[in-house]
């Protein structure tokens, strides 16, 4: 027994030394040395690109970001950023040069560490927006854009780095620039072809894909891009990290491809890229191009009440020139503004609508409020509340109204009644200039509307437009500017 023992603990000693002596010749350096090779070839890279690299990160608050970097022997760094194309920066990012220090430590893998302040330390700064301290990079107080200035380098693929930040996990890459992309970067395309995009997106305010036969909405952007969708009921929005392509950028280019961190997935379309023609933007899905076009309003429902993404409706002709309907103006607008005018020469001046929260019922209310002024110029408020419905095709139904019990609606409502009236009509079988609860309402008409959005015809606005319309009569729609 002692025998077969002995045996066998010296068969297994033999295996364990065969083992010993295979490890050693898959791997015959030790750690350290191979780490210090793998560090000695990413040196070698960063300072051989003859036109340095372009950065591509992307953060976790302000999307993507672009910088251009030059590594040199002497371990200094020159850097560009585009962060001024999108944020007020004391320096000019794109055109002022930052230098800098950076090393390549071994922290159990390959770390690439910028270790003197630069444009990425500014990026990472966690003051965001704080103006006490300048508002550094219009990133969230306490976080700022969520970024990092130390990264492990993952890979280094066909002269292409991917690397991820230590602090935050940001993910980035670096591709080696081309003697063209330092030209045109050092005379500020990283902030021109940001500038590019604004002036064609100026001209095609509400961009749209239209896929067999399903709109669409696109959200273009040198940071971010999304993409809207009606399901069924429900919108839904898809967004992804996007950079602006300066491969082919040139000074008289209108715009540039717009490339995407992830391909873009809506149901079972993936879109991998937006691509300018020279004139227009098309997304390549299978054989077939798609263009995006101006829907003068977006295609998705107007989601305007309570608690909603619009609350608001300001009624105010001075900002809606060209975009009010004939119909309302003249026969609402101005007969409500004509007939306070009589009144002691008092002049109204515009309306809102809110969508608020009852004081007393705690129930969901519509308020429309009337601003004018005397003669002396001081100005008054008269407020109307109205109770609604939501129907089940998504329009409204305003089921009666009251006053708020001040005497400025008691006082001016004869005088502003068509407006009034316009949402829900009350006839009265006597009416108190005192106390509203004096008044007694002998009938009650409700109106019924649809919500939804109106082309902006304004010259020079660039504000969003929703409407009631009246499903009885649709050409006296009531238009005013979205507020959140």
């Amino acid at each position: 027994m002692k025998k077969i023992n002995i045996i066998t603990l010296f068969t297994i000693l033999l295996f364990s030394i065969s083992c010993v002596k295979d490890q050693e010749k898959l791997f015959p350096q030790d750690p350290d040395t191979r780490l210090s090779e793998v560090l000695d070839t990413y040196q070698k890279e960063l300072q051989e690109s003859t036109y340095g690299w372009i950065m591509t990160i992307e953060t976790k608050v302000g999307g993507v970001y672009r910088l251009w970097i030059a590594f040199t022997d002497s371990y200094s760094v020159e850097m560009l950023c585009d962060m001024d194309a999108t944020w007020h920066t004391k320096a000019v990012t794109s055109k002022v040069v930052s230098q800098s220090t950076y090393r390549l430590r071994a922290i159990q893998t390959p770390v690439l560490v910028f270790d003197t302040y630069n444009y990425l330390h500014l990026m990472a700064d966690p003051q965001g927006t704080n103006s006490s301290y300048g508002d550094i990079n219009g990133g969230v107080n306490g976080v700022g854009l969520a970024s990092d200035f130390e990264f492990t380098i993952d890979s280094l693929k066909n002269g292409k780095f991917f690397l991820t930040g230590r602090y935050n996990k940001v993910k980035a890459f670096m591709s080696k620039a081309t003697m063209k992309e330092e030209i045109s970067i050092k005379q500020g395309a990283l902030k021109s072809v940001h500038t590019k995009l604004g002036n064609y997106l100026a001209d095609v305010k509400f961009p749209v894909l239209d896929i067999d036969n399903k709109l669409y909405d696109v959200k273009l952007g040198g940071r971010s891009s999304q993409v809207s969708f009606m399901n069924n009921d429900a919108v839904e929005s898809v967004s992804v990290g996007s950079y602006l392509d300066l491969s082919d950028y040139s000074h008289d280019n209108i715009s540039n491809n717009l490339l995407l961190i992830d391909p873009l997935k809506i149901n079972n379309l993936v879109i991998n890229s937006f691509v300018f023609d020279g004139s227009d933007y098309f997304v390549q899905i299978g054989s077939n191009k798609y263009y995006i076009k101006d829907n003068k309003k977006p295609s998705i429902p107007l989601n305007l009440g309570y608690n909603r993404d619009y609350t608001q409706l300001t009624i105010d002709d001075s900002r809606l020139q060209g975009s009010m309907s004939e119909s309302f103006f003249n026969n609402i607008y101005l007969e409500s503004r004509q007939k306070l005018f009589t009144n002691g020469r008092r002049h109204m001046q515009y309306a809102y609508i809110d969508f608020i929260m009852h004081p007393v019922t705690y129930q969901p209310v519509m308020q429309l409020s009337i601003r004018y002024n005397n003669s002396s110029g001081s100005v008054f408020i008269a407020r109307w509340r109205y109770k609604y419905i939501i129907n089940e095709d998504k329009s409204i139904t305003f089921l009666e109204r009251e006053q708020t019990g001040s005497s400025n609606e008691r006082l001016q409502e004869q005088y502003l009644k068509s407006f009034v009236d316009y949402f829900c009509e009350l006839e009265y079988q006597s009416y108190s200039t005192s106390s509203w609860n004096n008044t007694i309402i002998s009938n009650t008409i409700p109106k019924t509307f649809i919500i939804d959005w109106v082309q902006n015809n304004t010259q020079g606005s660039i504000d969003m437009l929703g409407a009631f319309i009246p499903i009885n009569n649709k050409n006296n729609y009531c238009v005013g500017i979205l507020a959140k």
